[in-house]
């Protein structure tokens, strides 16, 4: 466990990072947008033009953690149950989920603080309440099965557009899209949270756990079930990356290749023997082939079969 987060700690920071960036940028839009001491609310006054104008950036913000450098280094799962339904797939191992989930409730929590701090009261308002996610006017249950259906809509989307070569990077723009159409469409029914981890930070600073659960267990279960769909759908197909070791397996990998690599063959760079030395070279083998035939042709006597029976007969005559 702990030679893993030596290793991965940078991916961590990614995830912490990523969910942050965007805690960060909801508690502005939405202040911006909602607070009555804004001037921007004056304008807008219509809440679901407000919607609009909170799920656009909204979907820009995803798509930016996605293709920026640390969303790339750590798969950019910015959910706890993103990184469990990847955990059911096998892409990424029991430790680095744990520091990944981790990492996201720091994250999400550490940002929630800090517009706290830097909002003051107008954040604590009622009409922002720490960005908190909680049921609408519908009641919980259908707060919960509206947060399962956009959950599962996003997992499945997103598994399969990772899966293709042709539309893997296309992964940021359809998660940036069904961003904004769930913030305006489905936000009054659930708050659109999709997201243990983004749920807690703000139930956590304003103090509201009342309806939790359904941020936790709703998205869970649903992306668990889309994870499980996709394998359906593939039939074993599944080319989704690993994360995060993928890239440290790549980099292991090069550097063995690197130890392993031979040195240049200096046969290779020797240069080409010029005439006088093919001559030389020439007359050196043909002298060694006589001075041989020569050794060969004077052998003496003894050493060849019946030499010493010969010579035992001539000294009895």
């Amino acid at each position: 466990m702990i030679e893993t987060f030596k290793r991965n700690w940078p991916h961590y920071l990614a995830e912490a990072a990523g969910l942050g960036f965007f805690m960060t940028c909801a508690s502005a839009f939405t202040t911006a947008l909602r607070s009555p001491f804004s001037p921007l609310t004056q304008i807008i006054k219509d809440p679901f033009w407000q919607l609009v104008a909170l799920g656009i950036p909204m979907g820009f913000v995803i798509a930016a953690i996605v293709y920026s450098p640390w969303g790339k280094k750590s798969g950019a799962h910015i959910n706890p149950a993103v990184t469990l339904a990847f955990l059911r797939l096998g892409k990424i191992t029991p430790q680095d989920a744990f520091f990944y989930i981790v990492f996201q409730f720091l994250g999400g929590a550490l940002a929630v603080q800090m517009m706290g701090l830097i909002l003051g009261a107008v954040y604590r308002h009622e009409s922002i309440n720490h960005v908190v996610t909680a049921p609408g006017p519908s009641g919980p249950l259908k707060a919960f099965i509206a947060e399962f259906v956009i959950s599962f809509i996003l997992m499945l989307v997103l598994l399969l557009t990772i899966n293709s070569k042709k539309t893997k990077e296309l992964a940021g723009v359809f998660g940036g899209v069904l961003i904004t159409l769930y913030l305006i469409f489905e936000e009054p029914y659930s708050g659109m949270s999709l997201n243990p981890a983004r749920s807690s930070a703000s139930a956590f600073a304003a103090r509201e756990g009342k309806d939790l659960w359904i941020y936790f267990l709703a998205p869970v279960l649903a992306m668990l079930l889309a994870s499980q769909v996709f394998l359906w759908v593939v039939k074993g197909r599944n080319e989704l990356p690993n994360h995060p070791m993928e890239e440290m397996k790549w980099k292991k990998r090069t550097s063995k290749q690197r130890r392993r690599k031979k040195p240049p063959d200096p046969k290779r760079w020797r240069r080409p023997p010029s005439d006088n030395q093919k001559h030389s070279k020439g007359k050196r083998d043909e002298q060694h082939r006589i001075s041989s035939r020569s050794q060969r042709n004077q052998r003496p006597e003894a050493a060849l079969p019946g030499a010493a029976v010969g010579h035992e007969a001539d000294a009895r005559q």
